[in-house]
């Protein structure tokens, strides 16, 4: 009985890892079938993208074919002619259309560009070719192929010609792109496209940094808060504080939304520099210029009521200096309500767009106070306590030690007083006796 009990539960464990590798097994299926329908969702819309356009650009044409107009006929012949050049005259007069379309770029074998020249071959057959055979389209596209795309599709010509044999490549349309999509169109799109989208970050204009980011992040199927959440950390920071002083809640955006605010804020940027160039440039220079002998300043530094801030205007590129007079609480954090100089009323200003002002503006000249002149009592005696300066004092006489010039409490006569006694005597030489 214990045997079997210990095979049992032998047979179980291993049931129970079966059971576990199955799970895993299943779950890698299901990530490789999202990311296959991903895949097949990118490629659909952008071949059904393409097909849209071709189509518009064909109902163009066709109606501009249709709505030409004919050519006016040519006046009655006068009496005697003969019919055989009237009919020849009557004859409308057909025009090619003006229409012209650009022919695709050379393809050289690489996987980043076929499926660009995928879309233009389809699109340049349609608009001016439809008519023609499969084998002619065929020969067509492949006059277009240079270096290892005209190596591939070499031997299938070399084939058909001197071997006489039927090759499905150079004879269906079809079947030749599903080849050359097999051969060229990189498969691993996705995860180059996710590598570069996780290390993308703005480097020059807000436009090149959008235009990225949407080229990777198209095929990869993330939520809005992710993309709205990465666009956002991308950005350059002189773009976030702009944001964050127009008390743009970009949290509770979308990431459309935040995009056309970071467009909308790099144009406004742009044309303040176009309309002030002396500015741009003075901010251009104390960018570039180095300072080896300054010490860097703190990345965090902690702000506290009553401390002197300045911050940088985005729109003059000139520093606004105050003081912080509260920090209240709010739905975004707390905020510091600052009074700037030469104003009455504070404003609300982020965190991060303020910075400690180690030099604050020197304070406005204070009044020097006069003393007034005391008056004396009529029945006073002796001098007034404002008297007793340098011509007061020479006729005062102390009475430790009888010297003039000093009080009693700091006569040079008492131990380690540090005063010098300014005493009058006399002394006589005593007489000597014979």
């Amino acid at each position: 009985m214990i045997i079997l009990k210990k095979e049992f539960l032998q047979l179980q464990g291993a049931y129970k890892a079966q059971h576990d590798q199955l799970a895993l097994l299943r779950a890698e299926l299901k990530e490789h079938r999202n990311q296959l329908r991903n895949q097949h969702v990118f490629y659909s819309n952008q071949i059904q993208g393409a097909a849209a356009s071709i189509q518009v650009v064909q109902d163009q044409l066709l109606h501009m074919s249709t709505t030409r107009p004919m050519a006016p006929p040519p006046p009655p012949p006068p009496a005697g002619t003969s019919t055989a050049t009237t009919a020849h005259t009557s004859s409308p007069v057909s025009t090619s259309s003006d229409l012209k379309f650009a022919k695709p770029n050379k393809f050289n074998g690489k996987k980043e560009d076929a499926l660009n020249f995928i879309i233009a071959c389809q699109a340049y057959i349609r608009a001016k070719g439809a008519n023609q055979s499969h084998k002619e389209k065929i020969l067509w596209v492949t006059s277009y192929f240079e270096g290892a795309a005209e190596d591939w599709v070499r031997p299938y010509k070399e084939r058909k010609v001197f071997r006489g044999e039927a090759v499905p490549l150079l004879e269906d349309i079809d079947t030749f792109w599903a080849e050359f999509t097999k051969h060229y169109v990189d498969t691993n799109c996705d995860e180059k496209y996710c590598q570069k989208w996780n290390n993308l970050r703005q480097k020059a204009s807000v436009q090149e940094y959008t235009c990225k980011f949407q080229q990777y992040s198209v095929s990869l199927g993330y939520s809005n808060e992710t993309l709205r959440n990465k666009y956002y950390n991308g950005l350059q920071n002189n773009i976030k504080d702009i944001m964050l002083s127009t008390m743009f809640q970009w949290r509770c955006a979308t990431a459309q939304q935040v995009y056309d605010k970071a467009e909308e804020i790099a144009n406004h940027i742009e044309s303040t520099r176009l309309s002030n160039p002396s500015v741009s440039a003075a901010c251009t220079s104390s960018n570039t210029v180095s300072t080896p002998t300054s010490n860097p300043t703190p990345t965090c530094t902690r702000l506290n009521v009553g401390d002197n801030v300045y911050m940088i205007d985005p729109t003059t590129r000139r520093a606004k200096k105050g003081a912080i007079t509260s920090i209240v609480c709010t739905t975004s954090g707390n905020m510091p309500n600052v009074r700037w100089n030469g104003e009455s009323k504070d404003t609300m200003i982020p965190f991060p767009s303020l910075k400690k002002d180690e030099r604050p503006a020197a304070a406005a000249p204070v009044k020097t106070i006069i003393a007034p002149t005391p008056i004396l009592a009529s029945n006073s005696k002796g001098p007034g306590p404002m008297d007793l300066d340098g011509r007061g004092f020479s006729n005062l006489t102390c009475h430790v030690c009888g010297g003039k010039g000093h009080f009693a409490r700091s006569c040079p006569s008492k131990p380690m007083s540090g005063h010098v006694a300014n005493v009058e005597w006399s002394w006589e030489r005593p007489k000597e006796e014979n």
